[in-house]
């Protein structure tokens, strides 16, 4: 994957399989939120451990809801294809 990291960021209901599976594939992991991922600390997380200055997030209206609600959105993008929309934002950490 180019030197690129790639990072899972999930509750703490995680189960411990599948953590396992993640990091036997050498996916890095955060868990934070006890029942949801809580945003801003992963935010903080990305930037102090893995440098992290600047995002892609690919999802659907809860993630991206997620960041607009915590203030972290810096640039949406929508794009329309014949059969799916899909919105990408950007994240300014």
């Amino acid at each position: 994957m180019d030197g690129k990291p790639l990072i899972v960021i999930t509750s703490e209901q995680a189960g411990e399989k599948y953590l396992r599976y993640l990091s036997d594939r050498n996916i890095s992991w955060i868990a934070c939120g006890k029942e949801h991922i809580d945003l801003l600390q992963a935010v903080r997380i990305l930037k102090r451990e893995f440098h992290v200055q600047r995002m892609g997030i690919v999802g659907g209206g809860s993630i991206n809801a997620g960041f607009l609600d915590a203030g972290r959105l810096d640039e949406i993008y929508s794009l329309t294809e014949s059969v799916f929309k899909v919105i990408a934002v950007l994240v300014c950490l």
